[in-house]
């Protein structure tokens, strides 16, 4: 069996099992499947609709019904949330990953706030029990425009700027007090995140991962060939040294970066914290 048949089987089993739970009233596809991008690669991203009395018990029971599906390898609760439920399943030749989300039916018109984009209704509607209502938000999130507005990227040109500096400088007063490992991951888990958002929002691109958090989605396909050789530049290498350089590197991009939006779209910022914390790197000690 191929991974694209394994893939597709997974799917069409959700849905047929759900046809007949009761306690379910729709279905519908987010990420990248709801977008027409999926591949036998991506993982599935279901969103259940369930009777508000059903709710809490299907959340907490939610192992039972995935097991219908097919084999289980694995749950992850998401920050202990019961709504969230992220799952592998076996397949063959390469098991899937099944991001399951639970929300009730009286719930059913916050799909109208999600940053989703897409592009038929058929990509993002697998089920509807609901007399038509779920549809008819689906038409709606379809016939929306995400408008990139001021506000919208100022809120997050602030965020991820703050988080940035604050902790390269966090990051590089670690591995200075010889706490290697917790800098390293500092740098990777939040200063290189929020470098890939700065660089997505220079180029005018924020889609779905300004409620998910995941900048680094699809970066590849946005950026120029010089921002990702320069990015490219930002990723350390093993000793303590060359972490410097890659934060130093990090440092003048995210400077250039954050000077480009701040011009663009005549927004002040802290540039000052920036040069002071450029300076503290390359004369390689704290003030």
């Amino acid at each position: 069996m191929s991974q694209l048949t394994a893939y597709t089987n997974l799917q069409q089993r959700f849905c047929t099992i759900a046809a007949y739970d009761e306690r379910i009233v729709g279905l519908l596809r987010g990420g990248s499947g709801s977008a027409g991008q999926s591949n036998e690669w991506s993982d599935i991203d279901v969103f259940f609709f369930l009777q508000d009395s059903e709710t809490e018990i299907f959340q907490y029971t939610w192992e039972n019904w995935a097991r219908q599906a097919g084999q289980l390898l694995l749950i992850y609760r998401p920050y202990r949330q019961a709504a969230s439920a992220w799952n592998i399943f076996h397949a063959s030749p390469v098991p899937i990953r099944v991001d399951a989300r639970f929300i009730a039916e009286s719930e059913m018109d916050s799909i109208l706030e999600w940053s989703n984009h897409p592009r038929t209704i058929e990509d993002i509607l697998w089920l509807d029990k609901t007399g038509g209502r779920l549809r008819g938000y689906v038409e709606q999130l379809v016939q929306q425009v995400y408008l990139l507005t001021s506000p919208h990227t100022l809120e997050i040109f602030e965020q991820y700027t703050g988080k940035l500096w604050y902790f390269l400088h966090t990051a590089y007063c670690k591995l200075m007090q010889g706490q290697e490992w917790y800098a390293r991951v500092s740098f990777h888990r939040v200063v290189l995140d929020s470098l890939m958002a700065l660089l997505k929002l220079e180029e005018g691109s924020i889609e779905d991962w300004r409620q998910t958090s995941f900048p680094e989605k699809y970066i590849e396909h946005v950026l120029s060939p010089k921002r990702l050789e320069q990015l490219r530049a930002c990723i350390p290498a093993q000793s303590a040294e060359q972490l410097k350089h890659a934060m130093i590197f990090t440092a003048k991009l995210a400077l250039e970066v954050c000077d480009n939006l701040a011009v663009q779209h005549q927004w002040n910022w802290h540039r000052k914290a920036a040069e002071e914390i450029l300076h503290m790197l390359l004369m390689g000690h704290t003030s």
